[in-house]
């Protein structure tokens, strides 16, 4: 029932390998048959209900914004002249609002991995195996936002075509320093952004302070064993220190969303509170 209800929250796509033995059975008709097993992923909660990318698919999602970036500007630069600055911004407006169709995640070697364009997971697989991909809106919109967050805030337009223009693509590199979404680049990026936006304090072994800065005014929030408690802050601030503890732009929570987009990012937060809890 678990299994039926997963599958109509999310699309699904099946291969199989063309090739191999599959284990074969009388069925109880007393007929022979062919039989696969084929092992689905195991999605969380965050996986599927939350409304921003989780991490472990961030470096995934960061080389697929850069792939489709990058087959955006191919397609329309010309190579007679640069761009003008509105051309461009048009253009990564475009493609974070629109690129993002048929990603999903699949069992890869017994670990949930992000799939889709231009990543470079196996796409069939082993003789006698079959993936099965969950896919669905909520993975198109997470790595739109995405695309929105590395094009406006990690990186800015400028830049990225720049970077274009000179080397005639956006390397899938900058993922690891500039973009900060993969390992490499992400701790030394954090630990940058870190220590100009917050002042964090170790106080013992399960509590923290974190100092969050907001039009010039200074709120300490101390976190013991999970709770915060916290000094008359409002929602702004609130949501500025979660993006800090996530490493993100001190501005991606308290951006401008539609009322359904404000349900998604909340219902996510609050798996993610819930976790640190339990």
């Amino acid at each position: 029932m678990k299994a039926f209800l997963l599958a109509s929250m999310t699309r699904l796509a099946i291969s199989s390998g063309s090739a191999g033995k599959m284990e074969v059975k009388r069925n109880e008709e007393g007929r022979m048959v062919q039989q696969m097993q084929i092992e689905a992923p195991n999605l969380s909660e965050e996986d599927q209900y939350g409304y921003v990318m989780p991490d472990m698919y961030r470096c995934d999602s960061c080389k697929a914004v850069v792939f489709h970036l990058n087959q955006a500007l191919k397609k329309r630069h010309m190579k007679s002249r640069r761009m003008h600055e509105w051309e461009y911004i048009e253009l990564f407006e475009e493609t974070c609002n629109g690129a993002f169709e048929g990603y999903g995640v699949k069992l890869i070697n017994g670990k949930n991995t992000l799939s889709g364009p231009g990543l470079k997971q196996p796409d069939s697989p082993a003789p006698g195996g079959a993936f099965i991909q969950m896919g669905g809106q909520g993975w198109t919109n997470r790595l739109s936002e995405m695309c929105r967050t590395i094009v406006h805030d990690k990186v800015a337009e400028d830049e990225l075509y720049e970077r274009f223009y000179t080397d005639r693509e956006i390397p899938e590199s900058m993922c690891y320093k500039e973009m900060a979404q993969c390992s490499a680049g992400s701790k030394s990026e954090k630990a940058k952004s870190m220590k100009k936006k917050t002042t964090p304090k170790v106080v013992s072994a399960k509590t923290k302070e974190v100092e969050v800065k907001s039009d010039g005014v200074a709120t300490r929030a101390n976190t013991t064993g999970g709770q915060d408690k916290v000094k008359a802050i409002d929602a702004d601030t609130f949501l500025q220190s979660m993006a800090l503890e996530e490493g993100l732009d001190f501005h991606a929570y308290s951006s401008k969303r539609s009322r359904n987009e404000w349900e998604k990012l909340l219902v996510g937060m609050a798996g993610k509170i819930y976790s640190r809890q339990v």
